[in-house]
Order: structure tokens, then C-alpha cells, then sequence
């Protein structure tokens, strides 16, 4: 009859919605490969590649990771499965492809600076640390790593018309990966490490000089002037990597020291504000407050062991409160005829 019919194939179209939501649900439970990359092409020409914004950020995927693969010449996609170096850490994972169109195999460097001052933040900044815990090609052999104080790098090579696709596990969410010539990066190395020593030689010359002149001149704007020169002295070892040399230290190491070391420039720098503009001689209150301050810039140097990110926080604010501070006291004594 009719009526029944109806109550068929009503039932029926029950079954496959109630089917379709079932697959569904099947779906979003079970771990999915996540979607392919596209190669980036190399013809062995370009010193310096950025990575970076041709590569896949994927958050939240857990210990093991299934990608596909690019498409290499023939067009075929593959899959490819990575674990984490550490059960349990849910790390960040970058997946980028490399294609050699050229008819020479091309080796690079895969880098990662461990601390780079351009878009570290003042709040709550990005200080030394290690960027890449792993690197895993889809073919071929493993990437060497490359000892280097600091940046992680590894070594791939690609043959001719070879596409491989790459899966890193980031120990740093800002990680900045680039692509670099051997040669190349050598000699940016070593043009880095002449700047250094001119620094160095400049700044421990000017900090001898100012102590030396306090031994014949003993005002304390010489001394105050000295104890600047000095801490800079002390940033710049730190982040010329002169400690690493001596004491051997990690990338967690020196980011506790060049938080130190920033809240030291800036203590340095309040108290030759102090002594120049003789804030000592003001009223009470104004002699209070710049104490205080004083005080408080000191005792970040302490903090930096507790917290470095914090404290770096904190002397980058004082370091610009500061130079806003003294502008403004210097103009208005200026003013005044002092």
C-alpha cells in the first residue's frame, strides 16, 4: 500500500542520515595525515632561502605525526609517520618539502638561530633557546647535525630531481628556519665574529679608560660612567657567546645571563642618571622614588636566575622608562639653565 511505501523508504533515508553521521564520527576520532606541502624549488643558485613561510605549523597533533608527502616528479603522494624524541611532549611540528630542479646534487644547511634581537619582544621576550629537537627526511638518509653555539643546524643533501619532504619537531614555537649555503653561512660567520671583536676591543677600551680616569679625577660621574661600559661588556660576551668558550654553557644557560645582563645595563644606566642630573640633592620624595628604583633595577639581576623572561621583561620596560625619564629631567634642567 501506499502509507507502508512511505514508511519504507522514510526509514531508509533514517538509516543512511544515521550511517553518514556515523561515518563522520568515525572520522574526527580516528588520527588523520595531514595535508601535503608544496615543494619549495632549488636550483643551487640562492645563498639564503627563509623556510619558514612555505612551511606547515601544526599544533595540538601529539607524539606521532602522519603527513603526506609532496608530490614529487611523477605526481605520486605518499604518507610518512614521525614520533616524538620525547613520549608525552605534544611538541610543535614544521613540515616543508625541497625539490632540486637542477642536474647537481645540492647540499644545505637547515638553521634555526637560538636568539635573534629583531622580534624577541620587549614583553615577555623570546631569549636563547633551542629551536629544533629533530629533523626527519621522507627518503633518504637522516640530517647530520652540525655543532654551532648559536643556531641549530643540520645538513641535507638532495640528488637531481629529487623531492623530499621534512618534518621538524620545534623545541620553540618561534622558531625561524632558513636555508643556507655552507660556504655562505661560514662567512657571514666569520664576518659576525670580526664585528664581535671590534665591539669587544671598543667597549673594554672606553670601560678601562673611564675606571682610569676615576684613579686621577674621583667624582663619581666617572665611576657611574665606567660601571655602563662595563655592563655592556659583560651583554656583549654574552651575546657574542664568549661564556660558551669558557664555561660550556646551553642555550637555557645563556638566556639566564642575558637577562642578568640586560637588568644590569639598565641599573647602570639609572644610576648614572642619578649621579649626572644629582637627583641625590632633589626633595625627599623625588631622592625616595629614584632610590627605590634603583634598588628594584638591582635586585631583577637576582631574579633573572629565578625567571630570565620575566626580568628581561622588566629591564627592557626600565630601559625605555629610563631614556623617557632622563630626556624629559635633562630638557627641563636644560631650561632652566643647569
Amino acid at each position: 500500500s501506499v502509507p507502508s511505501a512511505y514508511r519504507t523508504a522514510r526509514w531508509i533515508t533514517v538509516r543512511r542520515v544515521l550511517a553518514c553521521m556515523l561515518a563522520c564520527l568515525v572520522g574526527l576520532a580516528l588520527p588523520h595525515a595531514a595535508s601535503a606541502v608544496d615543494a619549495i624549488k632549488l636550483t643551487g643558485e640562492k645563498e639564503r632561502l627563509e623556510i619558514t613561510p612555505n612551511a606547515l605549523v601544526m599544533h595540538g597533533q601529539g607524539d606521532n605525526l602522519r603527513v603526506n608527502t609532496a608530490p614529487g616528479l611523477d605526481g605520486v603522494v605518499r604518507q610518512m609517520s614521525v614520533r616524538a624524541a620525547t613520549a608525552g611532549s605534544n611538541p610543535v611540528w614544521m613540515v616543508f618539502a625541497l625539490r632540486n630542479v637542477s642536474d647537481k646534487p645540492i647540499t644545505r644547511w637547515v638553521t634555526a638561530q637560538k636568539y635573534h634581537l629583531i622580534g624577541s619582544r620587549i614583553m615577555w621576550p623570546d631569549l636563547d633557546a633551542k629551536r629544533i629537537e629533530a629533523l626527519t627526511p621522507s627518503v633518504g638518509f637522516v640530517p647530520q647535525r652540525v655543532l654551532n653555539d648559536f643556531a641549530d643546524i643540520y645538513r641535507v643533501t638532495i640528488k637531481p630531481g629529487e623531492t623530499v619532504t621534512y618534518v621538524a619537531e620545534l623545541a620553540s614555537e618561534r622558531a625561524r628556519i632558513f636555508l643556507w649555503q655552507p660556504h655562505s653561512y661560514e662567512l657571514q660567520t666569520l664576518d659576525r665574529q670580526l664585528f664581535n671583536g671590534i665591539m669587544l676591543g671598543v667597549v673594554g677600551v672606553l670601560g678601562i679608560f673611564l675606571t682610569a680616569v676615576f684613579a686621577a679625577n674621583h667624582r663619581l660621574i666617572f665611576p657611574s660612567a665606567a660601571l655602563v661600559a662595563w655592563c655592556v661588556l659583560a651583554y656583549l660576551c654574552v651575546d657574542f657567546g664568549f661564556w660558551h668558550k669558557l664555561l660550556q654553557l646551553r642555550a637555557e644557560d645563556t638566556a639566564v645571563y642575558r637577562a642578568a645582563t640586560e637588568a644590569a645595563i639598565a641599573a647602570s644606566l639609572l644610576i648614572f642618571l642619578h649621579i649626572f642630573l644629582r637627583l641625590g640633592a632633589w626633595h625627599g620624595f623625588f631622592r625616595m622614588l629614584s632610590t627605590v628604583w634603583i634598588i628594584a633595577q638591582l635586585s631583577l639581576v637576582f631574579v633573572a636566575v629565578l625567571d630570565p623572561r620575566l626580568a628581561s621583561t622588566f629591564a627592557r620596560l626600565s630601559v625605555a622608562a629610563i631614556g623617557v625619564v632622563g630626556a624629559l629631567l635633562t630638557l627641563f634642567l636644560a631650561l632652566r639653565g643647569q
